[in-house]
């Protein structure tokens, strides 16, 4: 069957028919014909208008902001879909040039890493802050497992100042001792948010210290390998937990690739490098220019070496074929 163009989608997204009878609801789970939702502060099961059907294994998702009719035995019916902000999508597995959408409207994005097992990775830092930055949504970093914190594997969290001074705020958390629980908890205090990390860096473990009712699984308890975690969320689920937070939690990742990413638009995921862009010449890569105002940075120390190296670093992983920019934020992973 051929696929429905955008703008066909959205005449099958705004067709509503009786308007009047529409409540506003936000899909917190969603499945393949159906799923829940959340209406003031009480959960429905709701199926999708078989219109609609086409269009729910890529365009409908969690934390869709919906309108939705009641049946004469309150059976819930999605009829609309209302506007996005943001957008948390990644490469199909199946299909690498299609992007699938993985959660919508968060107001923050809660990084994940932890400080061992497995190993703080700023690189991978480096690359989610880039997704986030793509996106309206303000970043959050969270180093979890501090109880594991040494000698050792705290000699480069120096490297977090770099973060805190382009605003992105940083907790220390222990999921295991309730460590920074309460401060990052009274952070999030009525927005909706996505926890994002790798797979056994602790999202859900953090979630169940935040709310022990969630009873989500953990890595700990579904662990085959020593010394590396498993999947553990299979897909994206809202939760309303206390204070009235909206959690998504997403599956773990285990790389963040982009789909849609230029090698000369990364210099823009940099926030300290934009007080110095444009360079000389407007194609300027950073690495071998000469007079390149982002490598005199470096060397005043205006910019640190080791973010300079991360970005030099994802260029290089990017594909040299360019593609179209799409007209609209996406955060891909």
């Amino acid at each position: 069957q051929k696929a429905l163009s955008k703008a066909d989608q959205m005449k099958i997204w705004d067709k509503t028919e009786n308007p009047d009878k529409l409540h506003d609801g936000v899909i917190t789970a969603i499945s393949r014909q159906g799923g829940q939702l959340l209406h003031k502060g009480v959960e429905y099961d709701f199926m999708i208008k078989p219109e609609m059907l086409l269009l729910q294994k890529t365009e409908i998702t969690v934390g869709e902001k919906i309108l939705f009719s009641f049946d004469n035995e309150n059976h819930c019916m999605l009829e609309q879909t209302k506007p996005r902000t943001q957008i948390l999508s990644r490469p199909d597995p199946t299909r690498k040039n299609v992007e699938r959408t993985i959660a919508v409207n968060m107001d923050a994005i809660i990084i994940v890493a932890s400080i061992d097992s497995p190993k703080l990775n700023f690189s991978l830092i480096d690359r989610f802050l880039i997704g986030v930055e793509q996106s309206a949504a303000k970043a959050i970093l969270c180093i979890n497992k501090c109880d594991l914190k040494n000698e050792e594997n705290s000699a480069e969290l120096y490297k977090l100042d770099v973060y805190r001074s382009l605003g992105v705020d940083i907790f220390f958390c222990s999921a295991e001792e309730g460590e920074g629980l309460e401060e990052l908890f009274s952070d999030l205090a009525g927005k909706t948010c996505v926890f994002l990390g790798t797979s056994g860096v602790g999202k859900s473990s953090l979630l169940n210290a935040l709310d022990p009712e969630l009873q989500l699984r953990t890595a700990e308890t579904r662990e085959r390998a020593a010394g590396r975690g498993r999947h553990t969320t299979v897909m994206s689920q809202m939760y309303l937990v206390r204070n009235d937070i909206k959690v998504i939690d997403t599956p773990g990742v285990r790389e963040f690739n982009f789909l849609d990413l230029e090698a000369h638009e990364v210099q823009y995921g940099f926030k300290e490098f934009r007080e110095f862009l444009p360079c000389q010449f407007n194609n300027c890569t950073h690495e071998h220019e000469k007079k390149c105002a982002i490598k005199d940075a470096v060397e005043r120390g205006d910019i640190s070496k080791w973010r300079y190296d991360s970005y030099l670093k994802i260029v290089k992983t990017l594909s040299v074929k360019r593609l179209a920019p799409k007209q609209r934020d996406i955060l891909l992973f």
